[in-house]
């Protein structure tokens, strides 16, 4: 659920004693009568109680935008932002691990997308055409699994269950409610050996 969303306008004109609609000197963003005065709380509703096992995230491993045009996206973050993105030869998927703060960040082709999710060059007319991809990385190849079972079992759709992929990596993925793809995933080589 949303959060409810107030008239910003008004509430100005509340603090301010002013009459809503008046005209007022323009003032820094420090001075702005909009700046809340506390913290206003998130509300969630309680997880529900199950006999599930909670999944262990040990960190998000990959953020990737979805792109329908490679060469524009490559123009923004390669030419324009100047993040080290590479992409092997022939593909058009562009990648880093070397940019602070992430193990993994890329621009995904949307066809590539729909590659790896449903096994066909091009997205389902019938699923919203996702974003991004937000991958969650779990503790080994069983976890998948396991966390592949527990998101079923929670009423969600897989888009596919848990596989390992070429390169490696078990991934289990969804389409979120926000058009994200969210992957659950153990990629050995972001792990430390021990």
């Amino acid at each position: 659920m949303w959060p409810q969303v107030r008239n910003l306008s008004l509430i100005a004109a509340r603090r301010t004693g002013t009459s809503f609609g008046r005209q007022q000197t323009a003032r820094p963003w420090h001075e702005s009568p909009l700046r809340l005065a506390e913290p206003v709380p998130y509300r969630t509703s309680a997880r529900p109680s199950s006999s599930l096992a909670v999944m262990q995230i040990e960190f998000i491993a990959s953020v990737a935008i979805v792109t329908r045009d490679p060469t524009t996206s490559r123009k923004l973050f390669v030419e324009t932002l100047g993040l080290p993105l590479e992409a092997a030869a022939g593909d058009e998927y562009l990648q880093s691990g070397k940019i602070g703060g992430s193990k993994h960040f890329g621009v995904w082709p949307l066809y590539q997308a729909a590659e790896a999710c449903f096994g066909t060059h091009e997205w389902p007319v019938d699923r919203p055409i996702p974003q991004a991809s937000i991958e969650f990385e779990v503790e080994n190849e069983a976890a998948v699994e396991s966390a592949a079972r527990e998101l079923a079992e929670r009423g969600y759709q897989l888009l596919h269950g848990a596989r390992t992929e070429p390169w490696g990596q078990t991934v289990a993925r969804l389409l979120s409610e926000e058009g994200a793809i969210l992957g659950i995933s153990y990629a050995p080589s972001l792990h430390k050996p021990t």
